[in-house]
């Protein structure tokens, strides 16, 4: 632990033709809580594993946060699929009605012009 002490540091400057004196004080005190010691050296099997074991960990932690989002999107693909099961039978009739004035108009077309 080291400490250090300053004190009565003095400062003096001139104010509207006064001289002004300053005494300041510091106490400094510092402390080493971590103690660094050398990183031991692993072998090289023992980075494969953990290497391994972390990227299990990453894919448990993958199908985790994404049943949470399955679950927090559930009320909205649910809203979705009833949108579709409604919808496409009519997009399928407006579509067959469509093919069906286009081929009409085809053979109106073809009709007229074989009288022609």
């Amino acid at each position: 632990m080291a400490l250090v002490e300053l004190k009565n540091i003095k400062k003096s400057f001139l104010l509207g033709g006064e001289e002004v004196e300053i005494l300041h004080g510091v106490n400094l005190s510092v402390e080493e809580v971590v103690e660094y010691s050398p990183e031991a050296k692993i072998s090289y099997g023992e980075r494969l594993w953990l290497s391994l074991k972390n990227g299990l960990k990453s894919v448990g932690d993958f199908f985790s946060d994404f049943l949470v989002w399955f679950v927090g999107a559930l009320p909205a693909l649910v809203i979705l699929a009833v949108l579709i099961v409604v919808l496409l039978p009519l997009l399928r009739k407006w579509s067959r009605r469509s093919r069906e004035k286009r081929a009409a108009r085809k053979a109106a077309k073809a009709e007229k012009s074989g009288e022609s």
